[in-house]
């Protein structure tokens, strides 16, 4: 999975994912973004809420094995648009469109491998060819969805 993002780029992008996943600081998302550039798609440690309100849900939560929901949805957003190289400012459905659906399914599919591993399996072909036609963000839907059929369904995390 080749990212094609340019260093100036980064902060264009960290914009588009702050409006999608708020709950996520902005140097979270940075680091996201800077990682997946030198081809790192794990996830950075735990993120620092973005806000007092999502810190005392996120400490609530902080139990739960797994990753947030929106920690999954800016990483897969991300990936589709780092591989669409630039342009980030209009966001991660322009980069779908630039990119095809194809293309797109491979990244996500490939992402989520790299974040996750075997847990992967869990999202069908289905699901990411739904989260490419959804209104919003693909990444949020797919984790969503992941969400809703995990171990601890609708806790807002996905628990492997």
């Amino acid at each position: 999975m080749e990212n094609k993002l340019a260093a100036e780029d980064v902060d264009a992008v960290v914009e588009v994912l702050k409006s999608e996943y708020p709950d996520l600081s902005e140097d979270y998302l940075r680091e996201i973004v800077n990682n997946q550039r030198h081809g790192n798609y794990s996830l950075p440690s735990e993120p620092q809420p973005s806000s007092t309100r999502s810190r005392s849900a996120m400490l609530s939560k902080s139990n739960w094995k797994g990753i947030t929901v929106s920690q999954m949805g800016a990483a897969i957003d991300a990936a589709i648009i780092g591989a669409s190289g630039g342009a980030a400012s209009l966001g991660v459905k322009f980069a779908i469109k630039k990119i095809g659906k194809e293309a797109a399914k491979k990244v996500i599919v490939k992402a989520i491998q790299a974040i996750v591993g075997g847990a992967a399996g869990k999202v069908t072909s289905t699901v990411v060819g739904k989260a490419l036609d959804y209104a919003g963000s693909p990444g949020y839907y797919i984790a969503k969805y992941w969400d809703a059929h995990d171990k601890y369904s609708k806790n807002g995390r996905i628990n492997f």
